[in-house]
């Protein structure tokens, strides 16, 4: 399986429901088996928010961003490509196939956790010593 990187613009009118709706539908398609092997999934979801685009697409001055990362197959990104193309919600989209394995930046919450759970152990194994 490829990793691609997909740019999404939808519209900002799109209710917080739809666009939870419309990530769902592409995980969905991502998720379906063909000759009982998954066809990929979503790695990671980055919500970008609302923002102001440079030229107006479709009479629209505003756009809701977000960047998905996915692992699938080829022939699978083209059946998700066609999906989006056909939804009225979707104002632009670019995908693009990343040639090494992404590394995602973790949350601060879970940051701090990881720290603090290796300065544990760090001092755990000071005391044995």
């Amino acid at each position: 399986m490829r990793i691609y990187e997909m740019v999404l613009i939808t519209s900002p009118e799109l209710s917080n429901e739809g666009h939870e709706e419309l990530l769902s539908k592409i995980g969905g398609i991502l998720k379906k088996k063909r000759k009982k092997v998954e066809k990929g999934e979503i790695l990671n979801v980055n919500q970008w928010g609302v923002r102001r685009l440079s030229v107006p697409i479709e009479k629209s001055e505003k756009g809701r961003y977000d960047v998905l990362t996915l692992k699938c197959l080829p022939d699978t990104l083209s059946e998700v490509e066609r999906n989006l193309r056909l939804s009225g919600d979707v104002l632009r989209f670019q995908t693009i196939r990343l040639k090494s394995e992404p590394v995602f930046e973790k949350a601060p919450e879970q940051a701090a956790e990881t720290a603090e759970a290796t300065e544990e152990a760090g001092a755990a194994a000071g005391a044995e010593q």
